[in-house]
C-alpha cells in the first residue's frame, strides 16, 4: 500500500471568509513553484478604499467586495494556482512571468479584473486595488517574495492607489 503526501485542495487551510488558501498555505504553495524555476512573479493586491467602504456601508458589503474579488482570483488563477488572502484587505497570487513585460500585462490584468464593479445587495460599488509586483530570482523564496512585495505595493498606494508597481532587482551579493 503507497501513501500519498500530497494533501488534497479541500485540506488546504483557508480563509473562513473568501475561501482562499492563507498564507502558510500560500507560502508553501509558492516555494514548491520556486523549486528550480524563475519564470514566476507574485502580486501583492490591497484594497485602497475597504475601509471607506465599510465605514459608509458597514462590514457586511465590505466581506461582500471581499468575497467577490477572490471568486475573481479564483476564476482567473485557474486549477493550477493558489490564490490567498494575506490578511485583511490584502490578497497574493503567483503568475507565470519569465520577463518582466509578461509581469506587468498580469497586473494589470488583475488591476482590471479587481476594479471592476461588484454588485452588493442590489446596488453597485467599485473598489479599487494597488498591486505591488516581484519576479523571482534564482535566490526566491516565498518568504522573501512577499517581503520585497511590500516596497512596490507602498510606492503604489503612496501615488494614489488603483496602479501596480515593480519592484527593482536586488543586487547581486558582492564577494
Amino acid at each position: 500500500m503507497s501513501v500519498s503526501l500530497h494533501r488534497p485542495t479541500a485540506f488546504i487551510p483557508h480563509d473562513p471568509l473568501t475561501l482562499l488558501a492563507e498564507t502558510p498555505s500560500f507560502t508553501a504553495y509558492l516555494d514548491s513553484r520556486l523549486r528550480g524555476l524563475q519564470g514566476v512573479a507574485l502580486l501583492l493586491i490591497d484594497v485602497d478604499n475597504l475601509g471607506e467602504i465599510n465605514t459608509t456601508y458597514g462590514r457586511d458589503y465590505g466581506d461582500e467586495i471581499l468575497c467577490e474579488m477572490a471568486r475573481r482570483l479564483r476564476v482567473m488563477s485557474g486549477p493550477r494556482n493558489t490564490p490567498a488572502r494575506i490578511g485583511g484587505d490584502r490578497f497574493a497570487v503567483v503568475v507565470g512571468a519569465e520577463h518582466r513585460d509578461e509581469a506587468e500585462t498580469a497586473s494589470l490584468s488583475v488591476l482590471r479584473l479587481l476594479n471592476a464593479p461588484v454588485n452588493v445587495k442590489g446596488g453597485q460599488l467599485t473598489a479599487t486595488v494597488s498591486i505591488g509586483v516581484v519576479r523571482a530570482t534564482i535566490a526566491s523564496s516565498a518568504q522573501t517574495m512577499l517581503a520585497d512585495a511590500i516596497e512596490p505595493l507602498t510606492a503604489a498606494k503612496a501615488a494614489g492607489g488603483n496602479v501596480w508597481r515593480v519592484a527593482m532587482p536586488r543586487p547581486a551579493f558582492a564577494h
